[in-house]
C-alpha cells in the first residue's frame, strides 16, 4: 500500500481511518450505499510524512479538530462523519 494520500482535487473521497473505529466504518457504509467511490487507507499504515501532510492540510481546510475518520475531496480536509444530506452537498458543489 501506498503511503500516498491525495490532495490535488480528485473526485474520489479518500477516508483515512484505523481499526475498530466505528465512525469509520460508518463513513465506508455511507459512502457504499450512496455508491460513491473512494479509497480507504489506515492511519496506522501511513509514514510520518503523510500523517503530517494531513495535519498542516487541516489549517487550509479550516477543520478546527481532526478525530477520525478524516476524509479528503476535491483537495479539502474533513473530520468526522457527515449525515447524507450534507454529503450530498459536498460532493455535489
Amino acid at each position: 500500500m501506498s503511503n500516498f494520500i491525495e490532495l490535488d482535487g480528485t473526485s474520489i473521497i479518500t477516508v483515512i481511518g484505523r481499526n475498530n473505529c466505528s465512525s469509520c466504518q460508518k463513513l465506508k457504509d455511507v459512502l457504499t450505499q450512496m455508491d460513491f467511490p473512494f479509497i480507504y487507507q489506515n492511519m496506522e499504515n501511513l509514514d510520518q510524512t503523510a500523517k503530517m501532510d494531513i495535519v498542516n492540510s487541516r489549517k487550509r481546510s479550516d477543520v478546527k479538530n481532526i478525530g477520525l475518520p478524516v476524509w479528503i475531496y476535491k483537495g479539502k480536509l474533513y473530520s468526522g462523519v457527515p449525515n447524507k444530506d450534507i454529503l450530498l452537498n459536498i460532493v455535489n458543489n
